[in-house]
């Protein structure tokens, strides 16, 4: 028998609730440290100890506080009868118990499914049985109750026979039978002209930098350039399991002309769906590279702007750093708006958030002094800001010796270091425009008035100065719990490409989903039982993580401190 007990005194006839059994179990399941959700003793209700002995049922144990027992299954398994019970006492009968408590059953657990039908199942946030389906090539199941691109099923015990059974609100009551039913048919793929790859490649000594073609001018280098993520970066598109959107969306020099191509290899086999314009078709330099072309007389006014969809052939992470191996511009033709000396990059002065940094478009906070409070920038909303995977990052920057309007300006400029720390939603803003700080503005600037200047940067490895703990650290937002919980990373010297707990990749996380409002990683009841592992993965593939045992170590805006700096 299992017994724990947590006493606490309350005055007889004092206002007490009794708590929704779901609270109940949040509350005891950090080993009984919150206690008050037993009745008070009074006339009528004895303490639980001086009624008979309970016995826990198999699969559960029994908690006590005051005058109350309550039953907690084993995860997975659930109550079928009374959950609590109070110890009550009179003159005919003395000290008893007013209810019997029940069992803990739970449901068979079902076989595999069909073949090309994934189960992922576990626990869910209520401590109940769940499988979540879907077909591997990402069509719909169907069943007999129609077709569904994913559907979960959960084991419930429900009245009036209380037998545990599996069951699911889009397709009800499932069994071996219904199982073995369900198929997945081919999914349906857009047909494209894409060339079918070689079998070996066209130059397999460097298959990412081809010889640039004739037709392009004189004054043209001859080898390619890298583009970044930042540039050419990855969006999840859930048309179907493996299926993810490229978009490209960045200035191009006035040297670009349409007969340049791009060269994009991956880490993966693809197969290219569909895409915008200006793309005119993409061919296979091998099984992983395939070259971008353009169509003749296509504007590029605008800058270089496109989408496309592709399919990944195998089970990947989608992310950036997953899926992208190199991206190159051929010939180099286009220097990078924030890299390195970006044409068009323009910095500009506002003193909005000098005093209130915390409420900056990244949220960031710091659990020490760092230079973040005062050194940090805002980059364009639409592009470099990137959806605020590029926050807490850090750039360098550089005011141009010869300004396009104020001839001499920024001549006694430093070259800068800041982080970001927001967004620029401004029509004036663009991509490669700096918002800077007061203290930034300054100091690139050489203290000149505030205006708009030209000036080029790139993202580099945060200094000390941005990073005045010795480890990478993570914060819980207000109102995280064990059932829910956001995450930001903090204190880290590059981008931040991937959250994970106990190995499982937070949903909408790896920086290629929407991390979520100020920069943080969500956690919605994928994981919720202690201990498990926090992860964090740079752009470099370096990691730091920790291990948080109880819902104590979880708080709002509490740091924790990982176990390396990355």
């Amino acid at each position: 028998m299992k017994i724990f007990t947590t006493l606490s005194t309350f005055a007889a006839g004092s206002s007490y609730q009794q708590p929704k059994y779901d609270d109940f179990l949040e509350r005891v399941s950090d080993g009984q440290k919150s206690a008050g959700w037993g009745h008070p003793t009074d006339r009528i209700a004895a303490l639980w100890s001086l009624c008979p002995a309970m016995t826990a049922p198999a699969n559960g144990q029994i908690v006590c506080d005051q005058s109350t027992c309550a039953l907690v299954c084993d995860d997975g398994f659930i109550p079928t009868g009374r959950r609590r019970s109070k110890c009550r006492w009179n003159n005919t009968r003395n000290f008893f118990w007013k209810k019997t408590l029940a069992d803990c059953e739970t449901c068979t657990d079902l076989p595999g499914p069909p073949a090309g039908i994934t189960a992922d199942c576990g626990i869910n946030a209520i401590r109940k049985k769940k499988c979540l389906y879907k077909c591997d090539n990402g069509s719909e199941i169907s069943t007999s109750s129609g077709d569904f691109l994913q559907f979960s099923a959960a084991c419930s015990c429900p009245r009036p026979d209380r037998i545990c059974r599996w069951k699911s609100r889009k397709v009800g009551e499932i069994d071996a039978a219904a199982l073995s039913s369900w198929t997945c048919p081919n999914p349906t793929v857009p047909t494209t002209t894409t060339q079918a790859p070689p079998t070996s490649p066209t130059d397999p000594t460097s298959p990412t930098n081809p010889p640039v073609p004739g037709i392009c001018d004189a004054n043209k280098p001859s080898t390619c350039s890298s583009l970044t993520t930042a540039q050419i970066g990855l969006e999840n598109e859930w048309t179907c399991r493996n299926c993810f959107r490229i978009n490209a969306h960045y200035a191009l020099p006035p040297t670009w002309q349409a007969e340049d191509f791009l060269v994009i290899k991956f880490k993966i086999p693809v197969s290219w769906t569909t895409w915008s314009h200006p793309i005119d078709s993409v061919e296979a330099l091998d099984s992983l590279t395939w070259k971008v072309n353009f169509a003749a007389g296509a504007n590029f006014d605008s800058g270089m702007m496109f989408d496309a969809n592709l399919m990944a052939l195998q089970s990947v992470s989608m992310t950036n750093n997953a899926v992208f191996d190199d991206l190159k511009s051929c010939p180099c033709s286009n220097e990078s708006e924030g890299t390195t000396a970006s044409p068009g990059g323009s910095f500009t002065h506002y003193n909005t958030r000098d005093s209130d940094i915390e409420n900056g478009a990244c949220g960031l906070m710091w659990s020490g002094s760092n230079l973040g409070t005062t050194m940090f920038v805002a980059l364009d909303q639409d592009t470099d800001y990137d959806s605020s995977r590029n926050c807490g990052r850090c750039i360098k920057m550089k005011c141009e010796c010869t300004q396009s309007q104020f001839t001499g300006a920024c001549a006694n400029g430093q070259e800068t270091i800041a982080i970001v720390a927001d967004n620029c939603p401004d029509a004036g803003c663009h991509q490669g425009h700096v918002d800077s700080s007061t203290w930034v503005w300054n100091s690139v600037s050489g203290n000149e008035t505030p205006s708009i200047y030209d000036g080029s940067w790139e993202f580099v490895e945060c200094p000390s100065g941005f990073l005045p703990n010795p480890v990478s650290q993570i914060r819980f937002k207000t109102g995280s719990s064990q059932f829910w919980m956001a995450i930001q990373p903090s204190n880290h010297k590059l981008q931040i490409v991937r959250m994970s707990i106990n190995g499982i990749d937070l949903p909408n996380g790896g920086v290629t989903g929407d991390v979520g409002e100020n920069f943080y990683f969500m956690n919605d009841g994928l994981v919720n039982t202690f201990p498990f592992t926090i992860e964090i993965e740079n752009s470099n593939g370096e990691t730091a993580s920790v291990t948080i045992n109880s819902a104590a170590e979880i708080g709002d805006n509490f740091f924790v401190d990982l176990d390396a700096l990355v």
